[in-house]
């Protein structure tokens, strides 16, 4: 198990008691949760077969959800052509690397209308509905967060710790269904959680961060 889906599973998706956030008496938690990084000061494109380093999920079946393959499932599916729908309702085979499509989206001006080729996490197109910044109380930190949904209140919040774009950054993603009574609030909240606290310790400056 890699050190980082130990780190999220902690924060994020299984709490332990010392790093969890409450509403009211419900611990909050996503679905599952995965990290990257991206150095914004270097190209927009990434090489072919970027991605995480690491996921974990929600248990399944006595499956501890730390790097297994049902966790990855949720978050990653490899470099492939996906079917997009064209305006004239055809479909055209397009080359996908899906952590390329995030930073895509982390860098697209939403007045300039939706993403070509839309999101994709784990073999699942989403569209990018939302961007805001989340900035603390007293302007402590300043991330810059997005909503990818399908219908169903079913989706993923990214979380980038560089809200201007400009530097080293770590990228978390917190996968909501609100069927399964976790919304997308929830995982905002513990995203940004464990953003805080990749900004705190400087893991988001990491070496390791050089796409």
């Amino acid at each position: 198990m890699s050190e980082w889906a130990t780190l999220l599973n902690s924060y994020m998706v299984n709490p332990s008691e010392e790093n969890a956030s409450y509403a009211n008496n419900t611990m909050n938690y996503c679905l599952s949760a995965a990290i990257g990084g991206k150095h914004f000061g270097m190209a927009q494109q990434v090489p072919a077969g970027t991605t995480w380093w690491g996921a974990s999920c929600r248990p399944i079946d006595g499956d501890s959800g730390i790097d297994t393959d049902t966790a990855w499932a949720h978050v990653y599916a490899p470099d492939a052509e996906q079917k997009i729908l064209q305006d004239d309702m055809t479909e055209k085979g397009v080359w996908i690397c899906e952590f390329q499509t995030i930073v895509d989206a982390l860098m697209h001006d939403l007045s300039k209308g939706p993403l070509p080729n839309g999101v994709w996490i784990a073999g699942k197109k989403y569209q990018l509905t939302k961007k805001f910044n989340e900035t603390g109380a007293n302007n402590e930190y300043n991330f810059l967060c997005m909503n990818v949904a399908v219908k169903g209140e079913k989706g993923h919040i990214v979380i980038c710790t560089d809200g201007d774009l400009s530097g080293k950054a770590c990228i978390v993603t917190a996968e909501y269904d609100k069927s399964a009574g976790c919304p997308a609030g929830m995982a905002i909240v513990v995203g940004t959680e464990f953003a805080k606290w990749l900004k705190e310790s400087g893991t988001d400056q990491s070496d390791s961060i050089a796409c």
